[in-house]
């Protein structure tokens, strides 16, 4: 009867009721040693093997899945009940166990329970029985894997049938192959016409179409094959072009198989052949095919050979199937006694070699052990680093790129990734050359079957079952006659795991032999190595303190020893350098304390109770009381260093006692002062913030004051104009009073804004000099005339204040021509210098008793001194700074410095006071704002602007009796004309050079800016004014209109193209159009800006629509140099910066109406 226990099964032989050998565990018996287990447990046959080596009976020792699960496990449990009655199930079993010395192929077969059974003899007594079922139906012979054979097509049943052949499709049962069949082109075959079909060919083909085989019928003297559904998998993807065609057309790659049917037609004899090996190219490739077939003559009723019968058997799989199984047992038995690695390489390799057909080519590749490490394989888990080199190949050629001599996983190369990867996943890593993952260049030049080179290779891992590591590789190339399938990799996979077992046992005893070997070495070694120690310990305790010695006496450190009292145990040299204590001090406890500033000294003995008492290791920074040179000696020129010290101490743990205190520091002195430094400049930091917020309160104040003075003297006018301020319209008539307080409300709003602009230039002049955007640009000019200018400006203002104004020109100046000549020098810094301090005496002047200001001028050819000036100057922030005259700008002319001095009898400053001037944002004291008000940044403006010019600045002062304020700049005498040729001064030139302009309270007027132009002169001047602020544009139209300047408006940048085209600037229109001169054309407008509106301007005159250069003027309060570039670079010819006052207007507006273009 049949036991089962865990899986397997047991037979005992029921007329003896002696229990047979059973196996409970299959790991443990011979079977499971050959590791065939999961090869059998993956297949889908119906699988189980018998043990008949034992005499006293058979035992059952595996059935797989699809045994048991299956139908088929009815022949196990039935063979219990009915073992002696069921003759069938008898004779299978007698088959089953029987004559294994048979090698008939016949004999290796059985019909039974409508499936072919396989037979397969292991070596020690297995009898391996496999089941396959015959198909009543097309197989589906479509793979799962990596390479597909096309599936042929499946027919579904029909419910009608189309056409009918009599005597034939109408007698068997409908299918669509039949269909098929009925339906096929049978007069264009040697068939010919279905009419004339004779009886012996209907019998024959009913046969064919009714036999559930595969089968073909080959009729006449062509061999013109048919064949039944069942076939169609034989042929393929000739099917159905093939169909009724000789049968060189279905198979001309088998011209042998004709001369076989050929003989049988002429012997009239049945051939049959089992297993024949074919090699056919049904599926676009040559495919390697086993077939059992019998060739059955058919005769006609005059004895005649008509066709001929070939039913077949595909037993291409069960042919393939156990030539693995056969590969896999001698690889197991082979490989099972080897005692070292390589000797495993060499057996593992003997037996692959034998499989070519399987195997094409190989390539085997072991791990590379490090020589210390001998064969401790565990030391290879974790392959990402390995080096694997090249053990044997077969049919490889030398230098093929397929097998290199060795391979590293941390490389880039393709073979090296693929390696990694079946080693990191622990699987079959397959390459194929329909997917590309297979170069052309790894299988050239390995035409190994019949020319063929593989078309895919496999990547088997050989991993070591106890570290897991990866202890080699198998490169296998795949059979290119057979597909890549599941099956294949499969046996792949086992052959992988095969190798990886029986290595482990290999691994095993090598490792235990060499461990047998270690061991007596190490018991030889281990006297020797302790004999060795104690003599090196020797030399290292002396070598270590000679070390020691050695570093204490060179290192950059102050190194110290210490008692538990503070006696000195050692010190290096450094460290009695910087202390100064010498060695006749080494016994005086705590003698270090003495060198310590004094206000440490706490703070250390806190610190030594730490260390001696609480036994903890410190850190702390001191400073020392005095430096000391390298003999001892104090060191004055030195100040006392500051150290950082580190110790710690030496416990004896046993006592817990303290037995010495090690320790050390630094000096560091630079790092602590470089905290200081850091310290005092982020207070200075903090102050200078503090003085830019005070500022900005100051500007802010500056700024809104006026505004307030401005407002109310508008009041005022509106009030002295108008019956009531809110119906402007209704004017009364002025009286005298009422006239001059309208006046004086004008003055107080143009001084207001004319101080408002000081502020805003003097932010403006900040920003540029921090942005290095304040050039020095030098021109030809008079200094004379420009000192003049800047006095003309303070005119109006000097008489308001009743202030004597005076400006002397000294001999020096008058010397050297410069009261009538030219010389090199940028007039605009030089006026923003003098405008400043002249501000700045007015300012402090006008509330004195006594109102004097004197502006006087100086040249020298060399550079003035405080003692020649009596001016103490600001030292130069740069004072290497180079010669700024130095350039084509400046010409060759001969070197001058030119002196100028400002001097009031205002307040005067105290030495405090002057220390702090010509800072920035600062002012003499906080009195000044409130008294004064400014904004702190002229005196700092004014020395950037000296320094900028190769000059410096200063103060003279005494509080109560006024200040001077002087500075000189460096400039050239201008070229052209000789020294000698200057016209002499007389003694009139002299007497209006000496004094050029008095202003005290009862004299002097300030001149009109119509002094220079007739009123007729401007009414000739037509000035088109673009701006879109409407009272902006009336203000300025009604002060130019008064003048006499014909005046017209534009809203926007579109409203002046507009008036352009009125214009005789429009072409086509230079006679009718109307006259214009200048436009003043603002910046920021809606619809069209005023850059907007130059840029078409110029771009209409390019393309000649204007006819000629128009005269523009930028009239806006972006007042930055980048911003009137931006301006002069869109087409502008001039720009005016808001606010601005009507002379500024006039001259700009005369100064280009006069120019030509």
């Amino acid at each position: 009867m049949v036991v089962e226990q865990n899986g397997l099964v047991s037979l005992q032989d029921q007329s003896q009721h002696s229990p047979l050998r059973t196996y409970n565990d299959d790991s443990t018996t011979p079977f499971g040693s050959l590791l065939l287990q999961p090869f059998f447990d993956v297949d889908p046959r119906p699988t189980f093997v018998v043990d008949t080596s034992d005499q006293n009976g058979i035992t059952l020792v595996y059935s797989n899945p699809s045994m048991r699960a299956g139908p088929c496990g009815n022949i196990l449990s039935t063979a219990s009940r009915t073992p002696r009655t069921d003759k069938s199930y008898a004779a299978f079993w007698q088959w089953v166990v029987g004559d294994t010395s048979s090698t008939g192929e016949r004999n290796k077969r059985y019909d039974f329970l409508g499936m072919m059974w396989i037979r397969a003899t292991l070596e020690g007594g297995y009898n391996v029985i496999a089941a396959q079922e015959i198909p009543s139906t097309p197989l589906d012979v479509s793979i799962s894997g990596a390479e597909a054979i096309p599936s042929t097509p499946k027919f579904a049943t029909p419910t009608t049938r189309s056409k009918e052949i009599p005597g034939l499709t109408d007698v068997l049962p409908a299918s669509a192959f039949l269909d098929f069949f009925a339906n096929h082109d049978w007069e264009s075959s040697d068939f010919g016409s279905v009419e004339h079909w004779n009886y012996d060919l209907k019998a024959a083909l009913r046969m064919l179409l009714n036999d559930p085989r595969p089968a073909t019928l080959m009729w006449g003297p062509n061999h013109v094959t048919i064949w039944n559904e069942a076939y169609i998998p034989a042929v393929g993807l000739r099917h159905p072009s093939a169909y009724a065609k000789p049968f060189t057309d279905l198979f001309p790659e088998l011209p042998a198989f004709v001369d076989i049917l050929s003989k049988v037609g002429e012997t009239h004899a049945s051939l049959h052949s089992d297993n024949a090996a074919f090699t056919l190219t049904r599926n676009g490739f040559h495919e390697e095919a086993y077939y059992s077939w019998n060739l059955i003559p058919i005769f006609n009723i005059q004895r005649e050979h008509i066709g001929t019968y070939n039913p077949v058997f595909d037993s291409t799989r069960q042919q393939i199937v156990e030539r693995r199984m056969t590969t896999l047992t001698r690889v197991s038995m082979s490989t099972a006694g080897s005692r070292s690695v390589e000797e495993f390489w060499s057996l593992a390799f003997e037996v692959l070699r034998s499989n070519e057909e399987d195997f094409p080519f190989l390539a085997i590749y072991a791990a590379t052990v490090g020589e210390d490490s001998g064969s401790n394989y565990s030391a290879w888990s974790g392959p990402v680093n390995k080096t694997y080199r090249l053990v044997d190949t077969l049919n490889v050629p030398a230098g093929h790129p397929i097998a290199p001599q060795t391979i590293k996983l941390n490389e880039d190369l393709s073979l090296a990734q693929h390696f990694r990867t079946a080693a990191q996943q622990n699987t079959i890593v397959a390459l194929h050359n329909h997917d590309g993952s297979l170069p052309e260049e790894m299988y050239q030049g390995l035409e190994v079957v019949a020319g063929e080179a593989c078309r895919s290779i496999g990547i088997l891992p050989i991993q070591h079952m106890e570290s897991e590591g990866v202890i080699g590789f198998l490169v296998a190339g795949i059979n290119p006659r057979r597909p890549y399938d599941n099956e294949t990799a499969i046996f792949l996979q086992i052959l992988s795991r095969m190798l990886g077992a029986s290595m482990a046992a290999a691994v095993l005893v090598e490792e235990e032999i060499r461990r047998s070997r270690l061991a007596a070495q190490e018991a030889a070694n281990e006297q020797q190595k302790l004999e060795a120690e104690l003599q090196f310990q020797m030399k290292r305790a002396k070598s270590l303190n000679m070390r020691f010695t050695e570093f204490a006496a060179k290192a950059p450190i102050s190194i110290f020893i210490l008692d538990n009292e503070g006696r000195i145990v050692f010190a290096n040299d450094l460290w009695r350098q910087y202390t100064g204590i010498s060695e006749d001090r080494d016994q005086e406890p705590m003698s270090f304390m003495s060198v310590l500033d004094m206000s440490q000294v706490q703070d250390v003995e806190e610190i030594w109770a730490k260390l001696t008492v609480e036994h903890q290791a410190i850190s702390y920074e001191t400073r020392m009381l005095q430096a000391f040179t390298l003999g001892g000696a104090v060191d004055e020129e030195k100040e006392p260093p500051y150290i950082l010290c580190h110790a710690f101490p030496e416990v004896n743990i046993e006592a817990n006692e303290i037995e010495n205190i090690i320790g050390c520091f630094t000096d560091v002195s630079a790092t602590k002062r470089a905290e200081l430094l850091q310290q005092k400049r982020s207070e200075e930091a903090i102050a200078a913030k503090k003085l830019q917020e005070a500022f900005v309160d100051i500007t802010s104040h500056e700024l809104r004051n006026p505004m307030s003075v401005v407002l109310m003297c508008c009041e005022a006018i509106i009030t002295a104009i108008g019956v009531d301020a809110t119906t402007p319209l209704q004017l009364k008539a002025l009286d005298d009073e009422a006239l001059a307080s309208t006046l004086e409300a004008a003055r107080t709003i143009m001084h207001c804004v004319t101080h408002q602009r000081r502020i805003v230039d003097d932010i403006l002049t900040l920003s540029k000099i921090d942005s290095d955007l304040l050039p020095v640009a030098p021109i030809r000019a008079n200094v004379l005339e420009t000192v003049q200018a800047v006095t003309s400006m303070f005119m109006g203002e000097f008489k308001t204040a009743h202030i004597a104004f005076e400006l002397l020109v000294s001999d020096s100046f008058k010397e050297q021509r410069l009261d009538l000549t030219e010389v090199m020098v940028d007039p605009s810094r030089l006026s923003q210098i003098l405008i400043n301090l002249t501000g700045n005496a007015l300012k402090f002047t006008q509330t004195e008793e006594t109102r004097k200001i004197c502006i006087q001028i100086a040249a020298s050819a060399v550079k003035p001194t405080e003692s020649s000036t009596g001016v103490r100057y600001v030292e130069t922030r740069n004072p290497n700074a180079p010669d700024i005259t130095i350039g084509a700008d400046w010409g060759c002319g001969e070197p001058l410095y030119l002196q100028f001095a400002v001097i009031d009898s205002g307040r005067g400053l105290t030495e405090s006071e002057k220390d702090i001037l010509f800072r920035r944002f600062t002012q003499a004291s906080p009195r000044t704002h409130v008294q004064y008000g400014g904004s702190g940044l002229g005196l700092y403006i004014s020395r950037e602007l000296t320094e900028k010019q190769g000059g410096q600045i200063g103060v003279s002062s005494i509080a109560g009796k006024g200040s001077t304020f002087a500075f000189y700049i460096k400039a050239r005498r201008a070229e052209g004309t000789p020294l000698n040729e200057f016209p002499q001064t007389t003694a009139e030139n002299q007497a209006t050079t000496n004094v050029i302009d008095t202003v005290n309270s009862t004299s002097g007027r300030r001149k009109s800016v119509k002094a220079s132009l007739s009123q007729d002169d401007y009414t000739k001047i037509p000035v088109l004014i673009v701006e879109d602020n409407l009272v902006n544009r009336r203000v300025l139209k009604k002060q130019l209109g008064r003048l006499g300047f014909p005046i017209y408006e534009a809203g926007d940048g579109i409203e002046a193209l507009e008036f352009l085209e009125q214009t005789k600037y429009w072409t086509g229109k230079e006679e009718s159009g109307k006259d214009l001169a200048v436009v003043c054309c603002d910046w920021e407008m809606p619809r069209m800006d005023g850059i907007e509106c130059i840029k078409r301007v110029r771009q209409l005159q390019a393309e000649g629509v204007i006819n000629a250069h128009i005269k523009v003027i930028a009239v806006t309060a972006n007042a930055r140099k980048e911003q009137i570039d931006i301006a002069l670079e869109a087409g502008m010819d001039d720009v005016v910066s808001k606010p601005f006052t009507t002379a500024d207007m006039v001259k700009a507006i005369t100064k280009w109406a006069s120019m030509e273009m």
